[in-house]
This record gives C-alpha cells, sequence and structure tokens, in this order.
C-alpha cells in the first residue's frame, strides 16, 4: 500500500465498508469435502459482487489481496458480474479490522465472523465435536440475518440489528 495520511485511510475504510454493507457478504460457509473427517470443512469468507470492473480495480489497488471471478449475464441484456472474494481466517480477520469501525449494516456479521475464526485458529489444532457445535450455531444465525424475500419479518429485521 502507498503511503497515505491517516485521513486518507479512514476515508478509504470507510468506502470499503459501505461497499461491503451496500454491494458484499460476510458469511461463514460449509464446504463438502471427502478429505475432512466430517465432510465438509468451514470456510469464513467475505465477498463483493458488482457489475463495474473501476470499483474491482480501485479494490485491488487498495487490498492488493483476494481473488476475482467473472460470471456471465443470465440474459443477453444483462452485464457480466464481477466478484472480488476472499477466505480464510487470516484474509477475513485482517479486512474485518480496517472496515469494522464503518461498517452499519453487516456490524452484526462481522462480529459473528470474527467469533467463527477464533474458534476455527483452535479448532485446527484441537479438534472437538463442541467447536462444531458452536460454528453450526454461528452458521444457523448468518443464515438467518442473510435470509431475504418476503418471509423475512420486521421481528427478523430488528434481529439483524
Amino acid at each position: 500500500m502507498l503511503y497515505h495520511t491517516d485521513i486518507m485511510i479512514k476515508e478509504k475504510q470507510a468506502y470499503l465498508a459501505g461497499i461491503i454493507d451496500g454491494e458484499g457478504s460476510i458469511g461463514l460457509y460449509k464446504i463438502k469435502t471427502y478429505r475432512a473427517r466430517r465432510g465438509f470443512t468451514w470456510k469464513p469468507t467475505i465477498q463483493i459482487s458488482n457489475t463495474n470492473i473501476l470499483l474491482f480495480d480501485w479494490i485491488r489497488k487498495y487490498l492488493g489481496f483476494g481473488s476475482f471471478a467473472r460470471y456471465k449475464g443470465h440474459k443477453e441484456n444483462n452485464k457480466d458480474r464481477l466478484v472480488w472474494r476472499i477466505g480464510g481466517s487470516y484474509s477475513v480477520i485482517r479486512l474485518l479490522k480496517e472496515v469494522f469501525p464503518y461498517l452499519l449494516l453487516k456490524k452484526k456479521h462481522a462480529i459473528l465472523l470474527t467469533k467463527a475464526t477464533r474458534i476455527l485458529k483452535h479448532y485446527s489444532r484441537h479438534y472437538s465435536n463442541k467447536y462444531d457445535i458452536k460454528l453450526e450455531e454461528i452458521y444457523q444465525e448468518m443464515k438467518l440475518l442473510n435470509r431475504k424475500g418476503k418471509g423475512v419479518t420486521d421481528t427478523t429485521r430488528a434481529m439483524r440489528e
């Protein structure tokens, strides 16, 4: 990262937090794999999805880490969708430390994912069923937070805050 004044750094952190709040997702995912004892592994992930390449150029320049993918539009008129993604405890915590103070809509998601990454640190060294139970609780709570559609009531929305 280039030399910046503290004001410029905070401004960029707040901008990135706004992008995550509006265009991003913060989640804990179960990834199926035959290599894991349980048949799956846990993966903390943050991603941003958008159609504007300039946004992703800025993210690449500012952060310098993460992976990019392009997905074709579903219909002929749709633009291609670009996705920037980071996965894994180290990268997720590194990013959340920068943006956490500025998150508004996804602050609860960030808190839950931070808890999950702490558990995963212990989990990798000392496997225990109690860690799976805690991670499953966090996973279910995040699913509820990310729920969309007509079934989302004011009570569900209040739980998000």
